[in-house]
């Protein structure tokens, strides 16, 4: 396209009735700065976020974050934070910039410097938008390619839908026979999602330019033309990215969301915090107030263009996606929303590939920004599964933050270089993904277990590999069938990793899959311990327990985080007063974010009060963690000390009272305390066991633990017992100087009546209840004065009390607390 022929179609833009984004309001005079914060704590990241300011874009480093910000988003920082100011007014800094780089850069040549150098497509070029494409480019950019290979790209198509100000967003189809519709894998490319950020179309533009003129030369870009379909939807903010013409037609104009009238004389919603998977999560990753950059907006969907995305792809059968933006020279996975990533070994293998010529830095926003984002596109475009297929989608954050979101326009077509191997790669992932094996799932033995999976498309035979949890290396097998042995195991309860690849047609070879953790079967649990999902953990969750060996497998899933400290799986027995527990962690699946330890907690129940402390696979190195949440409901405290040994490790809780305190170990013996000592108010009696989480309800962790060791009042069984006799309290000890009960109680197992025979060494007021397995009162008796000796209680079970396992707790004076299991037939 030569400009000649856009300022036609630019004027008629210019003419119409839109410059509807001229809508003035209270945000059209904001002078924006780009500060330098000091981060004086490791949580200042999330704390900036909570003030709602857009910290998914600058540059972190040790102990400071540079970015961009509004006056009124700088007042917000003023006495919280401290900063200096490097540039005051960004529109005009980024406006002479554009300016004097046009006069000394008139041209595109000699621009491509990275490490990967692609040709500059003969098509390509910049804009009169400050060197960048306006709207009204943009789409005449895509009629050009249209009109020179009409076999290779479609009509522009508008999506159902229009903009609060009336436009529509378009849509394009590269592939070999555009026009036909055809059963290949499809790749999707977004580009504008917030306003200020021109490069991410300009990548696009130049992206498709390159893979038309190429087609007919270069083989690799033939093979994906000819095997995939490709969309893109250059522009998904179209009346923000005129708003920013209209302010600053030159380049430089910061405005961010989209333009919706908020009502109360604020403008627009960040689209990209309105997608409708964990929608609102919380205040950190997304704000509900209306004049914050990232307002997520009233509801999940309630803006047109995130409406017009989520219907195109339930339309379509996408198998990736690249969500593209500006900058930080990052590739961000899933998830945004919390500190974990799903399928991360297939994620971060995909995503150390896509950064092999632009060096961009993988990992989920925390891992590259340094905070959470809830409502955003890759979230909801992998996370909703119902409606539709998972996408494997991906945001490239392009550009340094030097350059910010306005480079140079002599720096288009470096920064487009350096994504498009990105791009291309991308698309041999939707063939490559589509073909590769799913459900995999893993029926164990004492020595050995069957896996089976989901065929791929065009999959053709599979090698599966395995291994167990810390070793080196890989035993790979080959198989046609979508089932296999592994024999010779380890166990009973040895910790194992498998992954499944796919071999298909077209020598294009699946994925292997993400690592599915499994144990070797082994034997009950020991004594009255027992195991149990607590909160959100996607399904997973099992134990394994080795009699012989005292070692335990442990398989969770769930957050265990600081913003959702339920998510994990807990072997655990019940502990009266004071008391501790000890355990050495042998291995740990590696993954990100993967933690287990121990933990005391007041009640079973989701929402409750805890600490913790865990061994924490933290990105790329081993971290130790105090995670103790004092209220209930309420966020957690985690005090996470400088970098650990990979396990084996050692970790102990303590609980005095109702003070709890951390302690880590690299041998059993010499004992680090882990932050500081803290209160939290739990009743007399409370649960005491290991805990295994895996960061996210999309994966899975697996831990080896041994070693295991309490202190104080732990409920066990009699010994030699079978699960289901009479149980006992052994081993009381608690608070002196109140009544410390002794429990029996019979028939166990019964039906409907339960006989307790309580013994007391002085007179107390007794208070007794029936607990389910949550901790849930089944049934409370009316307290009773008792003397010292003997005493006897009748609990009537309540009329269709389903079978299973009850707990009966009798305390005297509030104090000590008795826990018996009572088995209902």
């Amino acid at each position: 396209m030569r400009l000649l022929k856009a300022l036609p179609v630019l004027l008629l833009w210019a003419c119409a009735p839109a410059l509807h984004a001229q809508t003035t309001g209270p945000d059209a005079a904001e002078t924006y700065s780009r500060l330098r914060i000091t981060l004086e704590t490791p949580e200042a990241m999330e704390k900036l976020a909570e003030l709602g300011l857009p910290v998914d874009h600058g540059e972190r480093g040790p102990g400071y974050f540079i970015g961009e910000f509004s006056g009124a988003e700088i007042k917000l920082m003023d006495g919280k934070f401290h900063y200096q100011v490097l540039i005051k007014d960004l529109e005009k800094y980024y406006e002479d910039r554009i300016r004097e780089d046009l006069k000394q850069n008139p041209g595109l040549a000699g621009l491509g410097r990275f490490p990967c150098n692609f040709t500059t497509p003969a098509n390509f070029n910049t804009g009169t938008f400050g060197g960048y494409l306006s709207l009204s480019e943009i789409l005449a950019e895509l009629d050009e390619m249209r009109a020179l290979y009409p076999g290779l790209i479609t009509v522009r198509q508008p999506l159902n839908g229009t903009t609060a100000q009336g436009r529509q967003l378009f849509y394009v189809r590269i592939s070999d026979n555009a026009d036909t519709d055809e059963d290949e894998p499809e790749a999707l490319y977004t580009g504008l999602h917030h306003a200020r950020e021109p490069m991410s179309a300009m990548n696009l533009i130049f992206f498709m330019h390159y893979i038309l003129e190429n087609y007919a030369t270069d083989p690799e870009v033939q093979d994906i033309v000819d095997n995939t379909e490709l969309y893109f939807i250059p522009c998904v903010n179209p009346d923000g990215y005129e708003y920013n013409r209209s302010t600053n037609p030159n380049g430089g104009g910061m405005w961010r969301k989209n333009r919706r009238n908020n009502g109360n004389g604020t403008y627009g919603v960040d689209l990209n915090r309105n997608y409708g998977f964990q929608w609102g999560y919380d205040n950190s990753g997304s704000s509900p107030t209306t004049s914050s950059d990232t307002y997520r907006g009233p509801s999940s969907f309630s803006e047109a263009e995130t409406q017009m995305i989520r219907d195109f792809c339930l339309s379509r059968q996408f198998v990736t996606a690249l969500n593209d933006h500006a900058y930080g020279n990052y590739l961000v996975l899933p998830w945004g929303y919390t500190n974990a990533i799903p399928e991360s070994t297939l994620f971060n293998s995909i995503g150390d590939d896509l950064n092999n010529c632009n060096n961009y830095l993988v990992g989920n926003p925390y891992a590259t920004v340094g905070y959470p984002v809830n409502g955003s596109s890759d979230d909801w475009m992998y996370g909703e599964q119902a409606a539709k297929g998972k996408i494997y989608a991906i945001t490239p954050e392009i550009g340094t933050s030097s350059d910010g979101f306005w480079p140079a326009p002599s720096k288009i077509v470096s920064y487009c270089n350096a994504m498009m191997y990105t791009n291309l790669r991308m698309a041999y992932y939707a063939r490559s993904l589509s073909c590769t094996a799913s459900n995999i799932a893993v029926t164990p033995g004492p020595n050995s277990a069957t896996v089976s999976w989901t065929a791929g498309t065009g999959s053709s035979s599979y090698n599966v590999r395995y291994r167990q949890i810390g070793a080196p290396a890989w035993t790979t097998l080959s198989t046609g069938s979508t089932s296999i042995n592994l024999l010779g195991l380890a166990g009973p309860c040895a910790a194992y990793e498998v992954q499944v690849q796919s071999l298909c047609a077209g020598g294009v070879d699946g994925q292997f899959s993400s690592s599915l953790n499994f144990s070797t079967s082994g034997d009950p649990l020991p004594g009255s311990w027992a195991g149990l999902n607590v909160g959100s953990t996607g399904g997973f969750g099992s134990e394994c327990y080795n009699s012989g060996g005292g070692s335990y497998a442990v398989t969770g899933g769930g957050a265990l985080s600081s913003t959702n400290v339920d998510g994990l799986r807990f072997i655990y027995a019940t502990l009266s007063g004071s008391g501790s527990i000890t355990a050495k962690v042998n291995s740990l699946s590696p993954a990100a974010n993967n933690k287990a330890g121990v933990m005391i907690r007041e009640s079973l129940a989701n929402n409750a009060r805890s600490a913790s402390s865990l061994i924490v696979r933290a990105s790329s190195v081993w971290r130790s963690q105090f995670v103790r949440r004092t209220s209930t409901g309420a966020n957690a405290s985690i005090t996470q000390p400088s970098t650990t040994t990979a396990p084996p490790y050692w970790v102990r809780i303590t609980r005095s009272g109702n003070s709890f305190t951390a302690y880590r170990s690299s041998n059993g013996t010499s004992w680090t305390k882990v932050g500081s000592t803290t209160t939290i108010a739990m009743p007399g009696t409370a649960y005491i066991g290991l805990a295994v989480a895996s960061g996210s309800t999309a994966s899975s962790a697996t831990a080896s633990i041994s070693n295991v060791s309490t202190t104080g009042a732990v409920m066990a069984r009699i010994p030699g017992g079978p699960l289901g006799e009479q149980a006992q309290a052994l081993e009381w000890s608690g608070f002196e100087g109140h009544a410390m009960p002794r429990i029996e109680v019979y028939p166990n197992p019964g039906t409907s009546q339960i006989h307790l025979k309580i013994q007391l060494e002085k007179p107390a007021r007794l208070n007794t209840c029936l607990l389910d397995m949550l901790g849930g009162v089944v049934l409370q008796l009316p307290e009773q004065e008792a003397a010292a000796g003997e005493a006897f209680q009748l609990i009537e079970a309540p009329a269709g009390l389903p079978a299973g396992i009850y707990m009966v707790r009798c305390s005297a004076d509030g104090q000590q607390a008795a826990i018996v299991k009572w088995v209902k037939r």
